[in-house]
């Protein structure tokens, strides 16, 4: 009798659902393109914001750690440094959609 009367339940349990959200984890992981021409200049940046909570960063062609400052809690530092290399990176070249290079940094 007890079984009768949670059988609706079971097979509501045990059923998929047809709208099953997809989780984090079975997801493919996420790509960041970061433009060649000022990559060198910002991974350090990218990886210090992932540093700060614990996380790595690899590059995708070697799957080596990119290396930061550890000393810098909340990335400031690396991101002005990041800024000023990316710019010298790109002072004499043209930019992709017509922007200059201060726009395409910031």
């Amino acid at each position: 009798m007890l079984l009768r009367s949670m059988l609706p339940i079971l097979m509501m349990l045990a059923a998929p659902t047809a709208a099953q959200t997809p989780s984090p984890m079975t997801l493919p992981q996420s790509v960041l393109h970061t433009p060649d021409m000022i990559s060198t200049a910002v991974l350090p940046y990218l990886a210090c914001l992932y540093g700060i909570h614990g996380l790595p960063v690899l590059k995708g062609n070697d799957g080596n750690k990119i290396a930061f400052d550890k000393n810098d809690s909340n990335c400031s530092a690396t991101k002005r440094r990041a800024k000023t290399a990316a710019l010298k990176l790109i002072a004499d070249k043209s930019v992709p959609g017509g922007a200059t290079p201060t726009q395409y940094v910031s």
